[in-house]
């Protein structure tokens, strides 16, 4: 068996080049517990030292993430370990990158460290039992899908590009949901439109097509909605953080023909009619109006001939004639439903 050896290099300056350095282990080996590191990311934070650890990887250090600023309404001690060699004494110029971890003289007292180890601990047993729960909730999920469908899914997603550090994400997902099982066969964003249509909130919205390749962009072949609210769609108390740091209150909805199979049903049910019984909706001395549940269409039947204005309304609509069936049907769908009484001219 050979034993294998991890080491580790940074970027930097060699001789006034830029290039590739084996990283100093052997510096801060020592660091007491309270000491204070700072983060010099683009978004500088504080971390407190509570102990060390050696791994294959070298010294790391456990630490407690402080507030960013006296004002983080939000803020949570959360647990994180940082490796020795990604801290330095001072501002090295000759550094690549500035995102290394700045040893300062602050410290914190031993009684607000046990504070603090404490309220980080209960978040972290929280978390694993609401991992748990939601491990469950998927695999409960994952059991009732029909096997052979294709899914669709519908996400709540946000912007999370930054300018400022060409940082591109224009589709950060917040949380996904199943939409509706279809069988397998063509893609076609008419069946996207078609699911959208069963849902009076969703159908109420502006929708954009998006055809291209995920090599493309970051869309693929989806639609996606208009701005919308997060805090409409999200129940629990959540505040979507973005990679700039600012709260994002706004977003859109994607649909697309993927999703995650543990994912939860979409909450709200469709009020399109799914009976395989023909149901007449309207009817007045001119037309009658019908759905066909069996064929999943919509139906009208006039007494006789319709009169050339209506026929070219049918025509351009997209209505079909039906020689067999004796009537005018298209494809079920509010819309559509919309179209027949505005063509028949019922109430």
């Amino acid at each position: 068996m050979v034993k294998m050896e991890c080491k580790t290099y940074e970027m930097g300056l060699i001789n006034g080049k830029l290039g590739f350095k084996p990283v100093d282990n052997s510096k801060f080996t020592e660091l007491r517990r309270g000491q204070v590191l700072h983060w010099q990311g683009p978004y500088s934070r504080k971390y407190v030292i509570l102990d060390k650890m050696a791994s294959e990887y070298g010294l790391s250090y456990n630490c407690i993430a402080l507030k960013a600023y006296e004002s983080e309404d939000d803020y949570k001690p959360n647990f994180h370990r940082i490796q020795s060699h990604s801290i330095v004494a001072g501002n090295e110029p000759g550094l690549w990158h500035t995102q290394h971890h700045y040893l300062t003289e602050e410290t914190l007292p031993e009684e607000e460290l046990k504070r603090l180890e404490q309220e980080a601990a209960a978040i972290r047993q929280a978390e694993l039992k609401a991992g748990e729960e939601a491990e469950a909730r998927q695999e409960a999920n994952r059991a009732k899908r029909t096997e052979g469908k294709r899914l669709i899914a519908i996400r709540l997603c946000y912007d999370d590009s930054d300018s400022m550090t060409d940082y591109y994400s224009p589709c950060a997902s917040i949380k996904e949901w199943i939409l509706a099982e279809i069988p397998q066969g063509r893609r076609d964003l008419k069946l996207l439109h078609k699911e959208i249509a069963k849902y009076p909130a969703l159908s109420a919205l502006k929708w954009e097509e998006h055809r291209e390749n995920y090599s493309m962009n970051h869309f693929g072949y989806s639609l996606t909605s208009e701005t919308v609210k997060v805090a409409d769609y999200i129940t629990e108390e959540k505040t979507i953080k973005g990679y700039d740091g600012r709260t994002r209150e706004h977003g859109f909805l994607m649909v697309q023909f993927r999703g995650d199979a543990g994912s939860d049903d979409w909450p709200q049910k469709p009020t399109t009619s799914t009976t395989t019984e023909n149901k007449q909706i309207t009817a007045s001395d001119k037309a009658t109006i019908s759905i066909n549940g069996e064929k999943k269409g919509i139906e009208i039947r006039f007494p006789a001939r319709p009169d050339a204005t209506t026929l070219d309304k049918l025509k351009s609509s997209g209505w079909r004639w039906s020689r067999f069936n004796v009537c005018w049907y298209k494809r079920q769908s509010p819309e559509a439903e919309a179209e027949a009484k505005e063509i028949t001219r019922v109430a």
